[in-house]
């Protein structure tokens, strides 16, 4: 269905290993292993990132180069927050082709602090949209009442490679070794893992931006761990491949271990922890944080009977989260769209908003850029700190030492052996 056809994907930032940029990645890789042709515009392309898209072979242009695309160069572009490259814009302003792309515009959250998830250009996705795609139900509810009620809607629920179903999970009686995937873990989860590693000798490891571990996650680091504690983008893998996961997080906490019991309120919600329609810094929200002992109890005590839940439905979730299962469904039911030329001044309006963004998103880049470089020099701060402060540890311990009664006596009694080595030292450089 899909081979030879040419996408465009939209990608407003293309720098740190997280949801919204691996998204893109995966769904690229997937369109060309099917044997698609792709190409990825960003506004912002810089390590770590760049580089694993250079070695997965994927093509990718900058939005500060202003590429000169014709709406005949592709067969469909499938947009992320409703970043559309200039010169597609401005052909849409001019007589159109018979045959035009088909748009796709995706949806991955629903929150405020998030605006650029939202159709922030007015009429836009109204008026180009073949299919509009969400993650999950709370991010629809959120969004689809400001997008005309006639576009045609589905969900795209962070889907996994199919390779993640490959992995053969030997039931343990304990849980021996945990990973968490988390760029900001709490302070419980933290404490938890302490206690873990202290008191059960269990393997715990950290993988997130400014953690122990910071990689592109991969199903041979998820073949190293028999369970997963996390949210979101990193649950569908675990689902995929039968892995027991544990949902939970700073910002809204979680229900703990994925089971029969949570799992569709969970999936409504994209697995992100929240247990309630509110978000944090919402006054009255409630959030239902838990301590690092109860984490702890729960993540020994209830291995098992995840273990046996996931392993037991693992087939039932490739529906869904699989993506080998869920691009075909799309592009079956994709129907074509009737497009009309854009007056001139709108889409001058949209040309200016688009280079707004791009700028935005480009500073966003550089200030990211900075934060790490801060980030990095207050580790460095920190390694000096403990440095110095066991240097000085060692000096204080070393005048006590000097200022002892028993060195002095000690001193006194190996003067001698101290002045004959000095003649000795001196004989030898005199010869």
């Amino acid at each position: 269905m899909l081979n030879n056809k040419r996408f465009l994907i939209t990608q407003p930032i293309i720098r740190s290993i997280n949801g919204s940029t691996v998204v893109t990645l995966e769904l690229a890789q997937e369109l060309k292993k099917r044997g698609a042709k792709v190409t990825v515009y960003t506004c912002d392309y810089a390590d770590p990132a760049k580089t694993i898209f250079k070695n997965s072979g994927i093509q990718v242009d900058q939005a500060k180069d202003n590429p000169n695309y014709q709406l005949s160069n592709f067969d469909y572009i499938w947009v992320h927050s409703q970043i559309i490259p200039l010169s597609i814009i401005k052909h849409l302003s001019k007589k159109l082709p018979a045959k035009l792309p088909s748009f796709i515009f995706l949806h991955m959250s629903g929150m405020d602090w998030i605006p650029d998830e939202k159709p922030w250009i007015y009429n836009l996705e109204n008026q180009l949209s073949s299919m509009s795609l969400f993650i999950c139900e709370e991010v629809e509810n959120v969004n689809q009442p400001l997008l005309n009620s006639k576009i045609p809607t589905d969900y795209f629920r962070n889907p996994a490679p199919a390779i993640y179903k490959d992995r053969s999970l030997k039931p343990n009686e304990q849980l021996q070794k945990l990973l968490i995937v988390s760029s900001h873990p709490p302070e419980e989860v933290l404490e938890a893992k302490q206690i873990l590693q202290s008191k059960y000798n269990i393997k715990v490891d950290v993988l997130g931006e400014g953690q122990e571990k910071y990689e592109l996650f991969s199903k041979k680091l998820l073949e190293q761990y028999d369970a997963v504690l996390t949210i979101a983008k990193t649950v569908q893998y675990c689902l995929l491949s039968g892995t027991p996961v544990y949902v939970y997080d700073a910002y809204g906490g979680g229900p703990g271990w994925l089971n029969k019991k949570n799992i569709k309120d969970s999936k409504i919600r994209n697995f992100s922890g929240y247990q309630n329609d509110k978000y944090p810094n919402y006054e009255g929200g409630i959030f239902h944080y838990k301590t690092a002992n109860q984490i702890v109890t729960e993540l020994l005590n209830g291995y098992h009977d995840s273990l046996l839940f996931h392993q037991k439905h693992k087939n039932d979730f490739t529906t869904d989260f699989s993506i080998d299962s869920v691009l075909p469904k799309i592009f079956t039911k994709l129907k074509p769209h009737k497009i009309t030329p854009f007056s001139s001044e709108y889409a001058k309006s949209v040309i200016a908003a688009e280079l707004f963004a791009a700028s935005k998103f480009e500073i966003g880049g550089r200030l990211y850029e900075k934060d790490q470089t801060i980030r990095s020099l207050i580790q460095e701060i920190d390694r000096l700190t403990q440095e110095n402060s066991h240097l000085l540890t060692f000096k204080q311990n070393a005048e006590a030492v000097f200022n002892s009664k028993s060195y002095k006596l000690f001193d006194k009694a190996i003067k001698p052996y101290k002045k004959l080595k000095e003649r000795n030292l001196h004989r030898v450089k005199f010869q």
